[in-house]
C-alpha cells in the first residue's frame, strides 16, 4: 500500500479528526506518529492493514481495543491502530486522486485533441 505521506497532509488529517472528535486527540496524535514513521504494512487481505504488528480491519487485535478501553465514537471503538489505518486509507485515496491523468498527457490524446479541434 502506497500513499503520499507528507507531514503536512498527515497533520491536516489529524487536525480535522481532533476537531471532530476531541475525545480521540491523544490517540489521533499517536496514530499520526505511527503513519509518519511508516510503522504499517499491507496484508494479504486487502481490507486489513498491519499496524505495529496488529492486524486491523473493522477491529483491532490490540489490548486497548479488545478490552474495550479505546474510546467509543458513534458506537465504534477507536484505538491508535484503527485510526492509523483510517489515515493510511484516506492518504491512499488522496494520492490516487492526485495522480496525473496519463491519458490526457499521452500522444494519443494530443493527436485526438488536435484533430477534434479542427
Amino acid at each position: 500500500m502506497t500513499a503520499t505521506l507528507s507531514s503536512a497532509r498527515v497533520s491536516e488529517l489529524a487536525a480535522i479528526g481532533k476537531a471532530r472528535n476531541p475525545q480521540l486527540s491523544a490517540r489521533i496524535d499517536r496514530a499520526a506518529q505511527i503513519v509518519l514513521a511508516g510503522e504499517y504494512q499491507a496484508s494479504s487481505d486487502p481490507d486489513t492493514l498491519i499496524v505495529r504488528g496488529y492486524h486491523v480491519n473493522g477491529a483491532c487485535e490490540c489490548p486497548d481495543y479488545r478490552l474495550g478501553n479505546a474510546p467509543i465514537v458513534n458506537g465504534t471503538h477507536y484505538c491508535k491502530h484503527k485510526i492509523a489505518k483510517a489515515f493510511v486509507s484516506r492518504l491512499s485515496k488522496l494520492a490516487e486522486c492526485e495522480k496525473p491523468n496519463v491519458w490526457a498527457q499521452s500522444m494519443a490524446w494530443q493527436s485526438f485533441a488536435r484533430s477534434y479541434s479542427k
